[in-house]
């Protein structure tokens, strides 16, 4: 049920070169290439750590300005905050100053 499968032709048939021998010298030029690929990749990481670094680095630093300003908005909100207070305060105590002054006179007996 196996058939295999003999060349029929000539043409088909495989030889080997002469000039196609492997040598060790050969083995160590042909793992160079590899070699200057594996040192890219290297290279390419470290590059690619270097720029993660710089970029989260960069976005700590916007962070920690972001944070201060928003420190000193918020101390300079808080300020004009306690300011809005004292100012309703003072209308308040003027406001019922004033209500109670009509109450007085609305309560006076008229004389005409």
């Amino acid at each position: 049920m196996t058939e295999h499968y003999a060349p029929s032709t000539p043409s088909e048939t495989v030889t080997e070169r002469p000039d196609a021998t492997f040598s060790s010298s050969d083995a160590a030029s042909a793992d160079e290439p590899c070699r200057d690929r594996a040192g890219h990749g290297r290279v390419l990481g470290g590059i690619a750590i270097a720029i993660a670094l710089l970029l989260s680095g960069g976005v700590y630093y916007l962070g920690q300005q972001q944070e201060k300003q928003n420190a000193a908005s918020m101390a300079q909100m808080k300020g004009e905050l306690e300011a809005l207070q004292q100012q309703y305060q003072q209308d308040k105590t003027a406001w019922q100053a004033a209500l109670a002054q009509q109450k007085q006179w609305q309560e006076a007996p008229r004389t005409s």
